[in-house]
């Protein structure tokens, strides 16, 4: 669905991804795969952008805080978080043991998605997309289960994780969990 892809992608990145020009295959469980429209890419990303009330033209992907990139990295992790490399590869590390549904890969996510959207999706994912497989980690007040970490409070908990998505191609897995 394109519903919520003006809110959900980076302007830039859907360009290249409407024009047919980006390189990974975002969803390679997928059978079918959508078309390109190179000539009308940036008339259509610019579009899809406005009707959810943002600018057309993407912000700079800032450097990541190194210190909260660590906690993010433990917060992926098998050993020490929320177990993300369970479903999402990173990089060229595969995903560890995908049920139902692989993620997307997390190398992508910071050139793909708009950090507000990434958050809101990180908070209550159900509530984004009901068929999503991704559970919820946060109850109502906010909190997760990982005390240890940045006191359980998920929002502290969920910018630490983008800025550890925010290292993009740079992206390592876990070093908590590779050998």
């Amino acid at each position: 669905s394109l519903t919520f892809v003006g809110e959900k992608l980076r302007p830039d990145w859907l360009t290249k991804r409407l024009k047919g020009e980006v390189g990974e295959n975002i969803r390679p469980w997928l059978a079918s795969r959508m078309p390109s429209f190179p000539f009308h890419a940036e008339v259509l990303a610019e579009g899809l952008a406005r009707s959810h009330g943002f600018s057309a033209k993407a912000e700079p992907i800032p450097d990541p805080d190194p210190e909260l990139a660590e906690v993010g990295e433990r917060l992926v992790s098998q050993k020490e978080g929320f177990a993300c490399t369970t479903c999402h590869p990173i990089g060229d590390y595969e995903a560890q043991a995908v049920y139902e549904s692989e993620g997307i890969n997390f190398m992508v996510a910071a050139e793909r998605l708009r950090p507000g959207y990434a958050l809101h999706w990180m908070f209550n994912p159900l509530r984004v997309n009901p068929k999503t497989k991704m559970p919820r980690y946060t109850n109502e007040q906010g909190n997760t289960p990982l005390v240890t970490l940045l006191d359980g409070e998920g929002e502290r908990q969920f910018e630490a994780i983008w800025n550890y998505l925010l290292r993009g191609r740079e992206i390592e897995p876990p070093r908590v969990d590779v050998k």
